[in-house]
């Protein structure tokens, strides 16, 4: 590992917080953390008026229409990407099975 000279690290991974996020951490943990950090930062930002709810709208359908956009985008990319990567291999997927 680096070395602290004078109060500076020598290695990205010598810092307690960014090794953990980085190496050791947990997936899990690590995920509920940083979810839980972007919930606080929202219901902060919709408290302090930052953010508007529209009338009839609540924090949760805030997070849960962020969710369905940021999913549908996932999704879309996925399935554009897979059908370049098949396009370009030649193969062709019929009846559940590819030939």
């Amino acid at each position: 590992m680096g070395d602290n000279y004078g109060g500076r690290w020598t290695s990205a991974t010598d810092l307690p917080v960014r090794r953990w996020v980085l190496l050791t951490g947990g997936r899990l943990k690590l995920v509920g953390v940083l979810s839980g950090g972007l919930a606080l930062l929202t219901f902060g930002l919709v408290r302090g008026d930052v953010i508007y709810v529209g009338d009839g709208s609540t924090f949760a359908t805030v997070l849960a229409s962020g969710a369905f956009g940021a999913l549908a985008t996932v999704v879309t990319v996925t399935l554009s990407i897979n059908q370049l990567v098949v396009s370009q291999s030649g193969l062709e997927f019929t009846s559940g099975a590819l030939n």
